[in-house]
């Protein structure tokens, strides 16, 4: 017989345990080194006390792009972490972006020619402009919000989508609500 003492000793520590991996570190952070280089420092967990430190050098860039309610937010992770997009800005009128994906058997995917796998996705004009400019608006579970613009013309012309990602890094268009 398993007393309930005993139990709840097991949820505490699983709850703290959970807790102090979800605050040890920030799944991915933006910067800028001193020689004006655009760098994502990615953290992911590995095991139980080990994560697996990586950075990725954009080179000498604009930068990075929030959403566009958000333009301060560099990164975008779901609540598992095991998603992490941004959108790089090599220049002006222009957003590509990469993810990083935590597979069920552990393994980390990078995808990085995101907007031509979207723009694949997508018809007309707005398939051609995701192919220059495509930004993440928000991630929730394994569905992320995008968003094209076309910057054709006098008036830019914004499509907002989402997209799902399937187990081993297959995106196909949200169903939507």
């Amino acid at each position: 017989m398993i007393r309930p003492a005993y139990v709840l000793a097991i949820f505490f520590y699983l709850a703290v345990t959970t807790a102090a991996q979800a605050q040890a570190s920030e799944p991915a952070r933006m910067e800028r080194t001193k020689d004006g280089h655009s760098v994502v420092l990615l953290t992911v967990p590995l095991y139980e006390g080990s994560d697996l430190h990586a950075t990725f050098d954009f080179g000498k860039t604009k930068g990075f792009l929030g959403s566009s309610s958000n333009p301060d937010q560099d990164s975008f992770v779901n609540a598992d972490g095991t998603i992490i997009a941004i959108n790089h800005i090599p220049a002006t009128k222009s957003s590509f972006v990469h993810m990083w994906l935590r597979l069920s058997d552990s393994d980390l995917l990078f995808l990085n020619n995101v907007n031509e796998r979207v723009a694949r996705l997508l018809r007309g004009r707005f398939a051609e402009s995701a192919i220059g400019f495509l930004r993440v608006e928000a991630i929730t579970g394994r569905k992320i919000s995008m968003q094209t613009v076309d910057f054709r013309g006098t008036q830019f012309k914004e499509y907002n989508f989402a997209i799902t990602v399937k187990g081993k890094g297959q995106l196909s268009l949200a169903n939507r609500k």
